[in-house]
């Protein structure tokens, strides 16, 4: 997996997190790491480039849910938990407002894990950056 990051300038709050390669369990927690070096950072909102993200494991799904967590203040799950952690998203489904984060232009195959775990319905997709970016504006 590779990761690159921006900070667009008409969103002070917001970064964009470019993913390529494989979301996996050897890699996840890198993911997890970046989330929280750019929530430091001032980060409260982000966007997830994922258009040559290959495939995501459910340890992707792991760091998503972390990441969600972490933009809502929340305190991060216990990584250890596997499939466990997802199901404290279902606290996310109520909210409303502004998502804190926004997935753009998933591949075929990572939409479809999104859809199979149910996270589809609770993370935003977006076709494009500019609509993700409006979104989070």
């Amino acid at each position: 997996m590779e990761l690159r990051t921006e900070r667009p300038a008409a969103l002070p709050a917001a970064a964009i997190l470019y993913i390529k390669g494989n979301v996996d369990g050897s890699n996840y927690q890198e993911l997890i790491q970046q989330g929280r070096a750019l929530y430091a950072d001032g980060a409260r909102q982000m966007v997830l480039e994922l258009s040559e993200c290959a495939y995501m494991s459910s340890s992707g799904l792991v760091a998503l849910n972390a990441l969600s967590k972490l933009l809502r203040g929340e305190n991060l799950p216990n990584l250890e938990d596997g499939w466990a952690v997802l199901k404290t998203m279902d606290d996310a489904r109520g909210m409303t407002g502004k998502p804190q984060i926004a997935l753009v232009n998933p591949t075929t195959r990572v939409e479809r894990v999104l859809e199979l775990a149910g996270l589809k319905t609770m993370l935003p997709l977006y076709p494009d950056m500019a609509s993700a970016l409006a979104a989070l504006a």
